[in-house]
């Protein structure tokens, strides 16, 4: 992201952050939780068993949290690697890492996880606790880092039924024929994919698309989850689940993409006009002969000429 327009782009940044933090979203942002905590509480449920944040109603639901930001980092599907030793089937992930380019709206998006974090960390002992490590910095800026398994451990699934990858994730089926009687895939490691379409404030409207369409430098709008999870009775710690992501903007990585071909271009014509020399090199030990038998060839030449 060498050439990307950051100052434009935190300009159309903060402008899609007003937007989906009107009255109508507000309750989704994760940084509302700096102003208020008691429509959220955390509870031991789902599958597979962890400690969830959740709405803090008779009939309690899943928080599913939104936060906006520029794509940095991005390890989406579609899946095509080669799989190894079916072990590592647990520990394969799709993901994105989220910049706000130093804008504290995105600074609240931070503060409002790490309250988040707190608020299921006291349901268990303090000494058996973990850093929340889903942050980082890029140019500066704080990130936030969201991820998704591809597959759950069997014994964690809790009866559910295994669901098909779809060919936008697994067009080659990779995935597919890894799966196991130990890990399957069920509806918690699905990732929905969509964007935004229509006018920024009136008309907005939203498709299904292919992870594939996603770049870096995009403005996105992802949704997730606050779990926390005690693996192989190790510490407790808390993971952001990606449940989805929102294209909003693309306006700028293509501005990217046609710098990169300018760059391209402009490299090309550089090296055309480079005028090339052809070097002579002397190796070896033949040019002694050789000025030997000049020598005496010319001596021979003279020698004719002079009788």
């Amino acid at each position: 992201m060498e050439y990307y327009d950051e100052e434009a782009a935190r300009e159309r940044l903060v402008s899609w952050i007003q937007i989906r933090s009107s009255a109508e979203h507000a309750k989704h942002n994760v940084s509302k939780l700096l102003q208020d905590t008691q429509e959220a509480q955390a509870m031991e449920c789902g599958i597979p068993h962890a400690w969830r944040l959740v709405t803090a109603v008779k009939e309690p639901e899943e928080l599913v949290f939104k936060v906006q930001g520029v794509v940095v980092c991005s390890e989406l599907p579609p899946f095509t690697k080669h799989l190894g030793r079916r072990k590592q089937l647990g520990f394969l992930r799709q993901g994105i890492t989220l910049t706000g380019l130093g804008l504290s709206e995105f600074d609240d998006a931070v503060l409002g996880i790490k309250i988040g974090d707190l608020l299921l960390k006291r349901n268990v002992p303090a000494q058996g606790l973990e850093t929340l490590n889903c942050f980082g910095e890029f140019r500066g800026a704080q990130t936030i880092h969201l991820s998704n398994r591809y597959f759950t451990p069997r014994h964690l699934a809790k009866g559910e039924t295994p669901i098909q990858f779809g060919p936008e994730v697994d067009p080659a089926k990779v995935l597919q024929s890894a799966s196991s009687p130990e890990f399957i895939h069920i509806r918690e490691n699905v990732v929905e994919y969509e964007k935004a379409l229509g006018e920024e404030k009136t008309d907005l409207r939203f498709e299904r698309v292919s992870p594939a369409l996603f770049r870096l430098g995009d403005i996105v709008e992802a949704q997730f989850t606050l779990m926390m999870v005690q693996p192989r009775r190790a510490l407790y710690k808390t993971i952001p689940v990606l449940r989805a992501i929102t294209l909003l903007d693309d306006h700028f990585s293509k501005q990217l993409d046609v710098q990169a071909i300018r760059n391209a271009d402009a490299e090309r014509k550089q090296g055309s006009s480079r005028q090339a020399y052809t070097l002579k090199r002397r190796a070896g030990n033949w040019d002694e002969v050789e000025g030997t038998a000049a020598k005496q060839l010319r001596k021979m030449k003279i020698s004719e000429r002079n009788p």
